[in-house]
């Protein structure tokens, strides 16, 4: 009979603690095959999480398995191995039924064929449902951890771009978050060139790569822009927890990019990054939020962008905003003392 291996470890963890691949899993399979006169095809040994929508080195596998007619079985160490999911339970157990193939459980002493009897796919399936509940216990159990440590304003997970995962003190125990350069800076800069309202998320991946030679994905871009630890905030579960790490930029910086971000219609991103006459330069006088620009039927516009609730504004096109503020500028004027000694001033300054 031919065969492949399936070994697979969920993280590197695992691999270190549990079931190693090298040390365990594999030497054990291939005893196993060579008492029971079966000739080893092939190999395959990968990392990857069976709670993953997506598994890629086992669809390889499956792949391979169905394509190859005469390899008759599949030898993995257990159950949870091959499968902690009731989707890939299906799949295999279709390769056993409909493609007439063996999977053999080395460590659960257990074989399924085409003519199992009742009483091992009932272990079989026994197992299946053990394994899963194993995934929803572990996920619970790092949500439970995930929250435990944001009520107390600690990071649970990898460091977001801008910080590093460190530890405190010198002290393994003492997990920490820090700054890590030139990122850090690379983040404020960001925050304060996208809320001065003149740049586009195009112009500001242009403005990083110029100033720090760094190429940064417009998916990313928005991430950071959208990223409330910047300025001292955890959110966990659309739950919000204040951290005690340092913090790049202010909470007020913070709501003028989303403001701006706000203003930008996904349904014109094409003319957004179009430069206009006031754009990043008018807040609105009910709420207090900026007006940003919108082109609608081949003329620019100008609107609250509604950040802080929406209320009753109407848009006013920009050659209007313009004979306003002409009216505003014609009405201005210096008393004639001021006039004279700014005058006097200029004159002193430039030689005249």
């Amino acid at each position: 009979m031919k065969a492949i291996i399936l070994a697979r470890v969920s993280t590197k963890r695992q691999e270190k603690e549990g079931l190693s691949l090298e040390d365990i899993q594999l030497p054990r399979m291939r005893e196993y095959a060579e008492k029971n006169n079966i000739d080893i095809v092939k190999e395959f040994v990968f990392q990857e999480s069976a709670d993953r929508k997506r598994r890629t080195s086992f669809d390889e596998v499956i792949k391979y398995f169905k394509e190859h007619k005469d390899i008759q079985a599949i030898i993995t160490f257990r159950v949870d191995r091959i499968t902690r999911n009731y989707r890939d339970a299906v799949i295999v157990d279709d390769l056993r039924i409909e493609n007439g193939k063996e999977i053999h459980f080395v460590d659960d002493r257990l074989v399924l064929t085409p003519n199992s009897k009742g009483r091992d796919i009932q272990e079989w399936d026994l197992k299946v449902f053990i394994a899963k509940q194993h995934i929803n216990r572990v996920k619970d159990d790092a949500s439970n951890v995930r929250q435990s440590k944001a009520e107390k304003g600690e990071l649970s997970g990898p460091a977001p771009f801008g910080y590093i995962n460190t530890i405190k003190d010198n002290n393994p125990k003492l997990k920490w978050v820090a700054p890590k350069e030139p990122e850090a800076t690379i983040v404020k800069k960001m925050f304060e060139w996208y809320g001065t309202g003149v740049y586009s998320m195009d112009g500001l991946r242009a403005k990083v790569k110029e100033q720090f030679n760094r190429n940064i994905h417009k998916g990313k871009v928005d991430t950071i822009l959208k990223r409330k630890f910047y300025y001292g905030i955890i959110v966990n579960s659309e739950k919000e927890y204040p951290h005690y790490y340092e913090k790049l930029i202010s909470k007020e910086l913070f709501d003028r990019v989303q403001e701006i971000k706000a203003g930008f219609n996904k349904k014109h991103s094409k003319q957004t990054s179009d430069k206009h006459l006031y754009q990043g330069i008018i807040k609105c006088g009910v709420c207090g939020c900026s007006i940003t620009p919108e082109i609608q039927k081949g003329h620019t516009y100008y609107h609250c962008t509604g950040y802080k609730g929406k209320h009753k504004s109407r848009w006013i096109r920009e050659e209007e905003l313009t004979r306003h503020f002409v009216t505003l500028y014609k009405s201005l004027q210096l008393p004639k003392e001021v006039a004279d000694d700014l005058s006097n001033k200029l004159k002193r300054q430039n030689r005249i």
